[in-house]
């Protein structure tokens, strides 16, 4: 049995991962692990997408959310796995 995933992108690009039973039995911990990393790297993404968005904000709106220059920078200059 053969299971395939497509899995939309970050910029419209689609993932496909392609999973079946091999001669040596089933390969489930490859699929495990195709999706956490997936799952990893596309919140890794997300947090850089956000965090861009964040620097971009004019001082009026940083304030409505109780935010200051010192708070973003601080959450800009975080590495993105974090």
């Amino acid at each position: 049995m053969r299971t395939i995933w497509i899995i939309p992108g970050m910029f419209g690009l689609n993932v496909e991962f392609t999973f079946g039973s091999t001669k040596s039995g089933n390969n489930t911990s490859l699929a495990s692990f195709a999706e956490k990393t997936w799952t990893k790297v596309t919140a890794a993404a997300a947090r850089w997408q956000q965090r861009r968005a964040l620097k971009e904000l004019p001082n009026y709106l940083l304030k409505d959310v109780g935010l200051s220059h010192w708070d973003v920078a601080e959450e800009c200059n975080k590495p993105f796995w974090r």
